[in-house]
Order: structure tokens, then sequence, then C-alpha cells
């Protein structure tokens, strides 16, 4: 039996050990270990929260062995609101700085697989950062700035502009724009459309 679980050990250490994971970008260029991104552009989520996420960041196994690998997420500055990470069907989620854990992650040989839903949830027209480091467990990290800052233009309006109110398609007051039609009224009583 001691034999049985050197010899798995020594296979799985062996597995790992040959892995050679990277970070990538959307174009599938290689990101540099230790490398800094800055993710700022806005959307809502499938919940329909507001957020910036991370997008088009990918792990790529250049080995032509499969892997089991683990990966922190490291939130060490957040402003307000949550930051939640996924991995292969593996999600957490915080409010706090600290360190968020994805164990038992796999990849499989010469493959690439996208680091889904992980995003930084807020409240529009409210600014602020969450820096996260994200580190595997074969050594390499990537630095990621989440960063919501004023002015955050939307469609053309200018930042000279104070929003009175927002109100949809009816008049029925909103209290942020919302997905289809929305009707924004400025201080200098203005009023536009905007459609999202």
């Amino acid at each position: 039996m001691k034999k049985f679980l050197l010899t798995l050990g020594v296979l799985f250490a062996s597995l790992t050990a040959s892995a050679q994971l990277v970070f990538v970008d959307a174009e599938g260029k290689e990101l540099a270990d230790g490398a800094t991104v800055t993710m700022d552009k806005t959307s809502y989520n499938d919940f329909e929260e507001f957020q910036v996420g991370l997008e088009g960041i990918s792990i790529k196994n250049t080995s032509d062995k499969g892997t089991k690998f683990s990966i922190d997420f490291n939130v060490t500055e957040i402003s307000y609101g949550s930051f939640a990470c996924c991995f292969g069907g593996k999600c957490q989620n915080t409010s706090q700085t600290g360190v968020l854990s994805l164990t038992d992650c796999v990849i499989k040989a010469n493959t690439t697989s996208l680091i889904e839903f992980t995003e930084w949830a807020i409240a529009e027209g409210r600014y602020g950062t969450c820096k996260v480091t994200i580190s595997l467990s074969t050594g390499r990290t990537l630095n990621v700035n989440f960063v919501y800052a004023d002015p955050a233009p939307v469609q053309g309006i200018t930042a000279s502009k104070k929003v009175a109110g927002y109100y949809d398609a009816t008049g029925k007051p909103q209290s942020k724009l919302r997905k289809g039609l929305n009707l924004v009224r400025y201080t200098d009583g203005t009023v536009k459309k905007i459609i999202r």
C-alpha cells in the first residue's frame, strides 16, 4: 500500500512539474510572468449586476500532459462591492481583501481554458478600484487592476452635465440606467434618450 501511494504521489508530482501553464490574452499571446493588465470595460452580468469583468484572459497548458493545479486570487484592494472568481465550474466571492483559492482545477494537454465569470460587481456611478493578483500553483502570476473611473462616458453624454434622474420609456423614475430605452434628465432641463 505504501508503494502504491508513493508511486501515485511521484506520478502526480511529475505531472504537475512538467505542466507549463501560462496566462494568455484574447489573441492567444502569452502574458509575461508578473504582468499587469487593466480591466475598465463596464457591463451588466447575467444577474443584471453592474460590473467590471476579467475579459479575454485564459490559462494555457503548453505541455503534452494534462494537469491538476490550483489558482489563488489575492484581493489586495477593493474600494467597495464584491469580487467573484471562477474557473472550471468552481467559484468563490468576497467583499473584502484576502485570498480566494480554487483547488483541484484541471486542464488538458495543449489546451487553453478561459477564466470565466471573474468580475468586480459594483454600483453604477460609484467609482473605485479592485486589485487582484492571480497565482497558479505552478508559479505564474498575473496582476489585474479592475478600474471604474469618473468620467465614464455613456454614448456621447458630456461630463459637464449633471444627471437629475433616470426614467424608463413610460416616464417611471429609475435608480440607474437599465437595459432598453432610458430617458436621462439633466439639471439644466435637457433630456437625452439612451438605449442599452
